[in-house]
């Protein structure tokens, strides 16, 4: 009896197992994976790479279609080459601002070079738009008005002091007149 229950259990477990084998070999097992797909004509086999991840946006391909060269069947969004894309944009519109910029900062030393600015408020009022602390231009060229205001400002101390030279050197000489005439008149001290 234990024999023929052991055969019995051998039996079931063989059955089982031969079942599965059977259930694997005939039954579709559908794997879905997210990518992209590369579809290839002239046999009944579908060749699928995945080198990217991204989402399907539009599926144009149905069971029975037909297909022609140059036909979009699908489109899709791939993460990886849009943020790729954002990234190279935003570097081509830094680089983009930055040549403004550095060009206006040419034009700026050309014209502080060539002396063509003779007032502060003339370049003021000519170039409102293109004010920006960050030209380096703009700074030369607040450093130069500055430094001629500094020059324009000497120069009238220069002038003032001259003036009260010459103007302590008129009272010095009228002191000595009075001196002089004091003296003569022999008035005391």
């Amino acid at each position: 009896m234990n024999n023929n229950l052991l055969s019995r259990k051998m039996l079931a477990v063989f059955m089982t197992v031969a079942v599965l084998i059977v259930y694997i070999c005939v039954a579709k097992i559908d794997i879905v994976s997210p990518g992209t797909g590369v579809i290839t004509g002239a046999s009944d086999k579908l060749v699928i790479v995945s080198p990217d991840s991204g989402f399907i946006n539009k599926f144009d391909l149905r069971t029975g279609s037909k297909v022609n060269i140059g036909d979009i069947l699908f489109s899709y969004t791939n993460l990886d080459v849009f943020h790729q894309e954002k990234t190279l944009n935003e570097l081509v519109l830094f680089a983009d601002r930055r040549i403004v910029s550095l060009e206006e900062d040419q034009r700026l030393l050309k014209i502080l070079l060539a002396g063509e600015i003779s007032e502060e408020s003339e370049f003021s009022t000519e170039n409102k738009d293109f004010f920006s602390q960050e030209l380096s231009a703009y700074k030369l060229l607040n450093e130069y008005f500055s430094l001629r205001n500094e020059e324009k400002n000497l120069k009238l101390r220069e002038e003032k002091m001259i003036e009260e030279k010459n103007d302590l050197h008129d009272r010095l000489l009228l002191l000595k007149r009075k001196g002089n005439l004091l003296k003569s008149a022999r008035a005391p001290e």
